[in-house]
């Protein structure tokens, strides 16, 4: 915050205070006219909402105006935030974030564990008789979700993913099985919670089939088929559907193959979509880093050309996620390490786009990649050259840094080659104050129509980060500087940590 700033910060509070001390004496003499007012108020609302029933029901209910009132005023909140600024009901449905998805989680597991550790604990303090033979399900909840929480520190978890993510699903379930049980067996606990919650969920797993199953199948036509393949050592999958979808930039979808492995039948993954069109598509594009487990059996079932290659049965859920809007802005920067520039090709697609056909305000797109294979930049040159396909005014400028190694300084028309890792303070300074350098003559010619066209916006910069937690926490250090106040930092849902 600036010098002047706090001064008429404290200023403005020095001020608010010394007008609230002098209506002291007004608001005193206003009392009791305050007091009959209130007084009538409730009178009337008690009248009119506490007290008058809607209905008496044996199993629901009593129910006054008042609550009623409540609950329909808490839903309809609750609704409003959900469906703000969405078009459909399927964007307002699938517009939450991989990450926010993933802190709701956590928090559902945190209140779980400590909901049970006040339980166990209270039933310790009273002195409780706890025959094993009586509480065998409590146990073994008990059990399960204890282990179900050690097992998630970060440091277990990094070990082997797949083991962890079938150990955790079937703790979870035994966990639930366990406490299901427990409650079923206590006399005074009403039986019709636990199979409400059952019966809920059941419910919610019938409607994410059939959600599937309309995803996967168009009548007519065949279920979904994927083309897997190779290139310089990572995977590109190629998923022709039997109904068209839209997904928006940054979108990903959870990619379901039984015959990759002995295990994938039970295995779904969350992979970024690459490819981007205005329309519907009906062939979706993945580039995929093999790791391990499914995606290293991804790589053993590819290829190394397009020829003679036989599809597997791959089914699909989605779109997920959120996009971020570019094409409001006038200076994008795009950083990226290694497979985080899967994120952004689809980004790099629709800015190209609505450049070339004069649909977005964007002047200037930067992408700063830094790699540490030679393979990876290979395996994304064409796959960046169908993105840049409509780049004719040459808006779009790459810089690619190797952490190792001499390269060269040009890669084709867009991209230069650098030596090292990026400063990122200094590229967003650059790009703030317009002294990037990228070729900007190009970029400003290129634009004079569009600035007639649309007019002068506030160049306000966006920027799009998918990389490591280190290049993100320099981002983020950059932004909170001077620099920071024109800018916009946006983390994608893929990220490599």
């Amino acid at each position: 915050m600036e010098t002047v700033q706090a001064y008429a910060v404290s200023w403005t509070g020095l001020f608010a205070v010394l007008i609230f001390l002098r209506l002291l004496p007004l608001l005193n003499r206003l009392r009791p006219g305050l007091n009959k007012t209130f007084a009538y108020i409730n009178y009337h609302a008690t009248r009119h909402l506490t007290y008058r029933l809607v209905r008496r029901h044996a199993f629901v209910g009593p129910s006054t105006v008042g609550s009623v009132l409540l609950h329909i005023a808490y839903v309809a909140a609750n609704l409003v935030c959900l469906i703000y600024g969405a078009s459909t009901l399927s964007e307002a449905a699938i517009r939450t974030s991989l990450k926010t998805w993933g802190r709701i989680h956590r928090s559902a597991g945190l209140v779980s564990f400590t909901l049970l550790l006040f339980h166990v604990l209270a039933m310790v303090v009273v002195r409780a008789p706890l025959l094993l033979s009586q509480n065998i399900y409590a146990v073994m909840g008990v059990s399960a979700l204890c282990l179900l929480m050690l097992l998630s520190i970060p440091v277990l978890r990094k070990l082997s993913f797949e083991i962890f993510l079938r150990v955790h699903q079937a703790l979870a379930a035994l966990a639930a099985y366990g406490t299901c049980r427990h409650l079923l067996s206590a006399a005074t606990f009403p039986a019709w919670c636990v199979f409400t919650f059952a019966g809920v969920f059941l419910l919610l797993v019938f409607v994410q089939f059939c959600r599937a199953l309309h995803r996967n199948k168009a009548w007519g036509k065949p279920y979904p088929r994927a083309f897997v393949t190779q290139d310089y050592g990572n995977i590109r999958i190629s998923i022709n559907l039997s109904r068209p979808v839209k997904v928006d930039a940054g979108q990903y979808i959870n990619l379901w193959m039984p015959s990759a492995g002995f295990w994938s039948f039970t295995q779904s993954h969350p992979f970024v979509v690459t490819s981007w069109t205005d329309t519907k598509q009906s062939t979706l594009e993945l580039f995929i880093q093999p790791r391990g487990g499914f995606t290293l059996n991804l790589l053993r079932h590819s290829s190394q050309d397009d020829h003679g290659l036989s599809p597997h049965l791959a089914l699909i859920s989605g779109p997920h996620g959120t996009s971020v809007p570019v094409w409001d802005r006038e200076n994008v920067l795009m950083v990226a390490a290694g497979f985080g520039i899967a994120a952004l090709l689809p980004y790099i697609s629709k800015v190209t786009y609505g450049h070339y056909f004069r649909e977005v305000r964007t002047r200037r797109v930067h992408l700063v990649w830094q790699v540490q294979d030679t393979n990876l930049v290979n395996a994304a040159r064409r796959l960046l050259n169908d993105a840049l396909g409509e780049d004719v005014e040459k808006t779009m400028t790459i810089s690619i840094y190797y952490e190792f190694g001499a390269v060269e300084r040009s890669w084709g028309q867009h991209a230069n080659l650098f030596k090292g890792s990026p400063n990122l303070e200094e590229v967003l300074e650059r790009e703030v104050t317009g002294t990037s350098t990228a070729d900007n003559c190009r970029v400003e010619e290129g634009m004079r129509e569009i600035n007639r066209e649309y007019g002068r916006r506030d160049s306000e910069l966006l920027v799009l980060v998918s990389a490591t937690g280190s290049m993100r926490d320099s981002l983020r250090e950059a932004v909170r500087g001077p620099n920071g106040k024109k800018v916009r930092l946006k983390e994608l849902d893929c990220q490599l940590e």
